[in-house]
């Protein structure tokens, strides 16, 4: 995966897009959690590292 999903890019709402390509590449990633200050989805890399994916709201 580049910098953002495929077909998606900067000031797009994006999260979702990665959340779909992670899943379609069998990674377990937590459903979408938006948030005032955010909106963010989290999975596991292949250690065991939690890692999030976070897109901020616009300024």
């Amino acid at each position: 995966m580049g910098s953002f999903p495929s077909g998606i890019g900067p000031g797009d709402r994006w999260t979702e897009a990665a959340r779909a390509e992670l899943v379609a590449a069998g990674v377990d990633a937590t459903p979408i959690d938006v948030q005032a200050w955010g909106i963010f989805t989290t999975f596991a890399d292949p250690d065991g590292n939690r890692c999030t994916v976070q897109e901020l709201p616009a300024r």
